[in-house]
């Protein structure tokens, strides 16, 4: 009989290592961008002395496997490769190493062995994420908290220590989170979250937390990091609800927006006057396409928000006739929308765009590098670059009212297109309204650049 092995005895030498483990997370690698295509069938596993590894399972040999494998079962497994960790995004903390499965590896199941734990969460302290960058690290983290305010599809947790930080649920693990939820008796009471593989990203100073494709979300789970935290709470559960993260906004009546309302083709007709002053009106249109020919986003420098050139070892603002060592994204998305009359081309920048999707263009960008360094693990071959994540194609077919205002800048431009007004301080300013919801105008930001937009339901 074949000695089985403990996973610190893992090297590269040999193949026919063997291991009893318990697979405490299978997760489902797949190609956002290939419409949800297969990657690889993953997995952390755990041995009885506790220690943990990543295994992988290729696309076209998961369908003998899969069967064979049951989240939280033990198994001996034996054949297999053993590979340096991938370079970016490991979901095992500093793990070296990972393995791979061949097609003739051997899994067998075997009775349950209470010393082998069901799960090992190496959670990080909220205060402590700045360590845990995406720009500073190759590690996605754990962590424990709370729930303490829900909004959408992002919450606020609490750990024991009182921090706090905010996680946006991607829809790949929001369906799942939700479910959860529902075999609770009272969701609005606070409740423990155990959240893996997150990514950790800085935007505008602020630390903001985002589920990957590998993470999993578990609610209440009996283990002692949430005990733990249960107990600090204990006295509060039964008089805390959760709360929902507060927004100030400042009201546009439909009274302000019915008589300046004009479609598309006298909009046009606005243009080619020659008027000095200013104008603003109300637009309602559907929007019709995402144009991907110049990209949804663009690198940016975090001061003058212009875009930025990139250099062999950094980027440079010719703005601020400065090096620019970590831009930021900014979204820059162009619709194409319609109505009875016409059609036109609509730019929406950061603000705007970040409002209407609900997700800043960082955490998205972050995704976007998160799927391409997963591809590298796709044996197909790599779309264009320009595809349009399918948050942001969400938005086609849906109405809105667009809030526009026309310069004599734009009177002069060749291009029939609109702009929001962090293009160019001369140019449009386009504030979209979903129809069906009422206007306002979102003051949380001072920035001159920020544009408004509303999403309170309302009768119209």
């Amino acid at each position: 009989m074949a000695a089985t092995y403990l996973i610190h005895d893992f090297n590269s030498s040999r193949k026919d290592w063997k291991i009893k483990v318990r697979v405490s997370r299978l997760i489902d690698v797949v190609n956002f961008r290939k419409q949800n295509s297969l990657i690889s069938l993953d997995m952390v596993l755990i041995e009885e002395e506790g220690d943990y590894v990543h295994a992988s399972i290729k696309s076209n040999f998961v369908q003998h496997f899969r069967p064979k494998l049951t989240e939280g079962k033990i198994y001996t497994i034996r054949y297999f490769s053993v590979q340096p960790n991938k370079e970016q995004y490991r979901i095992v903390g500093d793990n070296k190493i990972m393995i791979q499965f061949f097609q003739n590896t051997v899994v067998r199941a075997v009775g349950n062995i209470d010393k082998i734990p069901m799960h090992r969460f190496d959670c990080v302290q909220l205060q402590h994420l700045n360590k845990f960058l995406l720009k500073t690290t190759h590690f996605l983290v754990y962590v424990v908290g709370m729930v303490v305010i829900e909004v959408g599809d992002s919450i606020e947790i609490e750990d024991q220590w009182g921090q706090r930080a905010q996680l946006k649920i991607w829809s790949n693990c929001f369906a799942e989170y939700s479910q959860q939820k529902t075999q609770f008796g009272d969701s609005t009471k606070p409740f423990v979250v155990v959240v893996t593989s997150i990514m950790v990203k800085e935007f505008l100073g602020k630390i903001n937390l985002t589920t990957s494709p590998s993470t999993k979300i578990y609610i209440n789970l009996y283990v002692p990091e949430v005990r733990k935290l249960k107990d600090i709470w204990s006295e509060k559960l039964e008089t805390t609800t959760i709360g929902q993260l507060e927004v100030q906004r400042t009201g546009v009546t439909p009274e302000e927006i019915i008589p300046k309302t004009i479609d598309i083709s006298t909009l046009i007709d606005h243009i080619q006057k020659t008027v000095e002053k200013d104008l603003i009106f109300y637009c309602k249109t559907k929007v019709t396409k995402i144009m991907g020919e110049n990209s949804w986003y663009y690198i940016s420098c975090p001061g003058c928000k212009k875009r930025v050139t990139p250099r062999l070892k950094d980027f440079y603002c010719i703005t601020c006739e400065k090096s620019i060592e970590r831009p930021i994204p900014r979204y820059r998305i162009e619709l194409g929308v319609d109505d009875h009359t016409g059609s036109t081309i609509f730019v929406l920048f950061d603000e705007v765009a970040k409002n209407l999707i609900g997700q800043d263009a960082s955490a998205l960008f972050e995704a976007h590098i998160y799927q391409k360094a997963n591809e590298k693990y796709d044996d197909s071959d790599n779309e264009d670059d320009t595809e349009i994540p399918k948050l942001i194609e969400n938005i086609i077919g849906r109405e809105f009212v667009f809030k526009v205002k026309i310069t004599a800048f734009n009177r002069k431009t060749a291009r029939q297109s609109f702009t929001d007004k962090e293009d160019t301080p001369k140019d449009k300013e386009v504030i979209p309204t979903e129809i069906g919801k009422r206007l306002h105008d979102n003051v949380d930001s001072d920035d001159d650049d920020s544009i408004n937009q509303t999403s309170k339901k309302s009768k119209v």
